[in-house]
């Protein structure tokens, strides 16, 4: 039996200075107690121990084993992962390999409340990755990302002679600028070698490789896969393109069913006030918000943009002369709080690339709420049957979005008036 003390209440509101002050006082009458305790987390002298535990709850387990790539972690792909390990942990041990730095990988099993993980320099110890994952009896492998992973981590489905899956992110296995982007964010139009050859002589491909050798080596990764599944259509007929022989599943991301009513209308006020959700980049819209703030301001337009959520960028701090203002993270399960409190008139996507799926608009499209969004990527299909969708051609400028938004606060307007 191992009984273990959680979070802490003792000393109430006091607590954390009191602590603060306890350290100080021990770290000058123990200067080495800090250093030695730090060295023994370092070494982790039970590790060992733990993985022989873990061995053989897993020996025990009957259970279906799959193994899951992906990337370092974050964003909509860790949130796919995540949510597939726990809709399979009842049938299935997940594991998921993903990338720790230039040269290393790290293998994790996804249940819930486990801390097994170990690390793999390569290509020095890549037979003893492949020895651990024979010996953990894996049946198939799942394909996610393979952004921040050595190389040589695309041969483990053959290594292994495992049928696997590939789920399609965004563009990576047709171009090393996986949102399929320029420089500033926006679209890149997919031109052709010549045009792909020039755009990674600014920003080269990870691995080294030219972009034929990049889609040649993809191509057969993907056409060896007994699915590759697009969570949009739009997704899935652009990588049909580049790669029509490979075996194509449209498959929308398991989400659970929202229960919450939609929003109530927001009263017609003087100012329309306008969320954008997430973390901005360049290509999810981050200049195209500040360029839509910027306008605001200069043609005194009653429009006010709130970001909840981040920008991708150090320190950002938006022009405080501009209608902008942004919340900073969230957790996922709090973004349709947030909205509520927010109390917004309208949601806006900036995104300058065709998005694969989007799980910040299934939130988004809950509310009921009027939706404003490019004419590109899965905004159209999934858009199509909303009745409060507007859509704009991704490259509109600035102005052209705020004036479809002004729009809307003419009709609040409107109703204002009718309703006197």
């Amino acid at each position: 039996m191992f009984v273990y003390h959680r979070g802490g209440i003792s000393f109430g509101a006091e607590g954390a200075s009191l602590c603060a002050q306890a350290q100080q006082i021990l770290a000058q009458r123990h200067p080495r107690y800090f250093p030695l305790v730090g060295d023994h987390c370092a070494r982790d002298p039970a590790r060992p121990a733990r993985r022989r535990i873990d061995n053989a709850r897993l020996a025990r387990s009957s259970r279906f084993r799959l193994l899951f790539i992906m990337h370092r972690g974050g964003g909509g792909t860790e949130k796919h992962v995540r949510d597939l390990a726990a809709l399979l942990e009842s049938t299935c041990e997940v594991f998921i390999l993903r990338g720790f730095d230039a040269a290393t990988v790290v293998l994790e099993w996804a249940r819930r409340n486990e801390e097994f993980s170990t690390w793999f320099p390569l290509p020095q110890a890549y037979p003893e990755l492949l020895a651990l994952l024979q010996n953990l009896l894996i049946e198939r492998i799942h394909i996610h990302h393979v952004l921040d992973l050595p190389q040589l981590a695309l041969r483990l489905p053959a290594d292994l002679s495992l049928p696997y899956d590939f789920t399609l992110h965004d563009y990576y296995p047709i171009c090393p600028q996986y949102n399929l982007t320029r420089l500033d964010g926006g679209y890149c139009g997919e031109p052709d070698t010549v045009g792909c050859t020039v755009c990674l002589a600014e920003r080269p491909a990870l691995w080294g490789l030219d972009i034929q050798s990049w889609r040649s080596g993809f191509r057969t990764l993907l056409a060896g896969a007994e699915r590759v599944i697009a969570p949009s259509q739009d997704v899935l007929e652009r990588l049909r393109r580049y790669v029509p022989e490979a075996h194509y599943v449209h498959l929308p991301h398991p989400e659970p069913m929202v229960t919450a009513p939609p929003l109530p209308c927001p009263a017609p006020s003087s100012e329309l006030k306008i969320v954008v959700i997430g973390r901005l980049t360049p290509a999810k819209g981050l200049y195209l918000l500040e360029a839509c703030a910027a306008d605001a301001r200069m043609r005194g337009l009653p429009l006010f943009f709130r970001l909840i959520g981040h920008a991708d960028r150090e320190e950002w701090s938006p022009n405080p002369d501009w209608p902008l203002s942004f919340s900073g993270s969230y957790a996922d399960d709090q973004l349709r709080q947030l909205i509520v409190r927010e109390r917004p008139d309208v949601i806006f996507f900036p995104a300058r690339w065709p998005e694969t799926y989007s799980y910040t608009l299934s939130v988004a499209m809950s509310t009921g709420l009027p939706l404003v969004a490019p004419r590109l990527g899965a905004f159209i299909e999934r858009l199509a049957e909303y009745p409060r969708a507007q859509l704009l051609d991704w490259d509109t400028p600035a102005a052209g979005w705020n004036n479809r938004l002004m729009s809307l606060w003419r009709g609040q307007s409107r109703e204002n008036v009718n309703d006197a």
